[in-house]
């Protein structure tokens, strides 16, 4: 009896997973993948864009060079989560962004705000419009790194 029930999972779970390969292959079909050395990037007509990959910060296709780039498109508002901001030149643009009346608001790993590595560019946003907000996980990591504009 208890062969037929995990029979039918496993079934639906392979009907739902085919479904859903269906479903991406017809909705990806208009967005376009780029791939520059090692920075991939994802764009949609929707306009959401992913990056990844290792670069030097002056590098006009690297991570780096695009996260500033997208502060710089808010207007209203910057929302985001980050594991660590110990970046001075990320810390500054959050900040340049908060003097400019654009609402910023980042939640960081609690732990990570004590760190003496994040020090320098904590204390500039702890002094600046820029609202930090502790992760209250009691375990685990909150490692995400994200963020939205307007």
């Amino acid at each position: 009896m208890a062969r037929l029930p995990r029979f039918i999972v496993i079934i639906l779970a392979l009907v739902f997973i085919s479904s859903v390969q269906a479903q991406t292959s017809k909705s990806t079909s208009p967005n376009k993948t780029n791939t520059v050395s090692n920075t991939t990037v994802f764009t949609t007509s929707n306009s959401i864009e992913a990056y990844f990959g290792p670069k030097a910060t002056d590098d006009k296709t690297s991570v780096f060079y695009h996260l500033l780039r997208f502060f710089d498109s808010a207007k209203v508002s910057l929302y985001g989560s980050a594991h660590e901001i110990d970046m001075i030149a990320v810390a500054e643009k959050l900040i340049e962004r908060a003097d400019s009346g654009v609402d910023v608001q980042i939640v960081v790993e609690s732990r990570r705000l004590t760190l003496p590595k994040n020090s320098a560019s904590l204390n500039l946003l702890k002094y600046s419009k820029v609202k930090l907000i502790a992760d209250n996980k009691k375990f685990g990591l909150m490692h995400n790194k994200f963020f939205i504009a307007d």
